[in-house]
């Protein structure tokens, strides 16, 4: 149980304690989405906090939300000892963005769990600040993970800003109007998800997954989804408005990507509805892999001939076209978000390589 504070001890420290957790989040790189998400407060209310907090107006804050940004505080701390105090925040940003096997994350980014209930984020500070009492022996294993060979050697020159957008594309560049899902259908009864992530990452088809079904679909239920297949490919659209951002990011002078999970079947449909040809088109049935795998980042990455901190992905899904890309320190937003920043501009929380962004969108469109 939480113990409240009184009135006047959390008036005392609320405004110097928002201060520092915006200077936490701003050498992070956090979105205002995420920083709401730590303090588990709507969007309005951060920024009024915010407003009130750097013109030193008086702000008092609910102790739930103190002892939330105390954990914030406290993971800081404890970070940057169990990093030595040597690393910058890129590698603060990377441990907190990639997944990790070690409770208690499971397979999930330490920013992803920070986003939960309090004792949720007890949990992170807690398993921190055992590792940095003992930082020299647990470091490596903490920071294990192997790259690639072969995707460093491009990463070696300093960053000059982002110099690339990675778009998913299914709800995000392209949607499917008429909706069937006939892979979805076929896999329905199978036991474990084995022939899903192999559909994904393999060239085939319907009728090639359905030789490795036991038993196999009847010949009349694969000529109904194939049929679906087609009606879905038909009523695939651009969505709207992406041919003039496509046209806007040209015009800057940007990299287009494309990254996607998808099966086969859909690949010509979507390469006839793409603006152009993009610089870089990577699709899990060619390369192998899947979101949220980090190699397939890196593959995009490496394509661009860009380090993954010139790069800003976004798409649809939270932790395919966010959380993934963090992973390998490059920065990422929802599609909604970036569109939002194209014509309003972006948040006042956005970190200073996504302003520089859309700036220069800005720019090249002016008369």
């Amino acid at each position: 149980m939480i113990e409240e504070r009184s009135f006047e001890e959390r008036a005392r420290v609320s405004a110097p304690c928002m201060r520092t957790f915006l200077n936490i989040a701003r050498r992070w790189k956090l979105l205002e989405r995420q920083q709401s998400q730590l303090l588990e407060c709507e969007t309005a209310r951060l920024r009024e906090w915010t407003k009130l907090a750097r013109e030193h107006r008086p702000l008092v804050l609910e102790t739930s939300t103190l002892m939330r940004i105390s954990v914030v505080l406290g993971v800081f701390g404890d970070l940057r000892q169990f990093l030595l105090l040597t690393s910058g925040a890129g590698e603060e940003r990377l441990w907190l963005f990639r997944p990790r096997q070690f409770p208690p994350f499971n397979g999930r980014p330490p920013l992803e769990v920070l986003f939960g209930s309090f004792e949720d984020q007890m949990r992170v500070r807690r398993h921190l600040a055992a590792v940095a009492e003992d930082a020299s022996v647990r470091r490596q294993l903490e920071l294990s993970d192997p790259a690639d060979p072969g995707y460093g050697a491009i990463w070696d020159a300093p960053s000059s800003g982002i110099k690339a957008v990675c778009f998913d594309a299914f709800g995000t560049v392209v949607e499917i109007v008429d909706k069937r899902r006939p892979f979805h259908a076929l896999l329905r009864d199978e036991p474990t998800d084995a022939l899903a992530e192999r559909v994904i990452t393999h060239p085939m088809g319907l009728r090639g997954l359905s030789q490795e079904m036991a038993p196999p679909p009847t010949e009349e239920l694969l000529a109904r989804l194939e049929a679906d297949v087609v009606a879905e490919c038909a009523s695939m659209r651009l969505r709207p408005g992406m041919d003039q951002v496509w046209s806007d990011l040209r015009r800057a002078g940007l990299k287009i990507a494309i990254c996607s999970n998808l099966a086969s079947p859909y690949e010509q449909a979507l390469l006839d509805w793409l603006p152009d040809q993009p610089d870089a088109l990577v699709l899990s049935f060619r390369a192998g892999l899947r979101k949220p795998q980090q190699q397939i980042y890196r593959l995009v990455c490496s394509e661009l001939r860009l380090q993954p901190c010139e790069v800003l992905f976004t798409g649809d899904d939270l932790e395919a076209d966010v959380f993934g890309p963090g992973a390998i320190d490059a920065l990422a937003m929802p599609i909604e978000e970036f569109e939002s920043s194209l014509s309003s501009g972006p948040s006042f929380f956005a970190p200073s390589e996504v302003t520089d962004l859309f700036d220069r969108i800005s720019a090249s469109k002016a008369p």
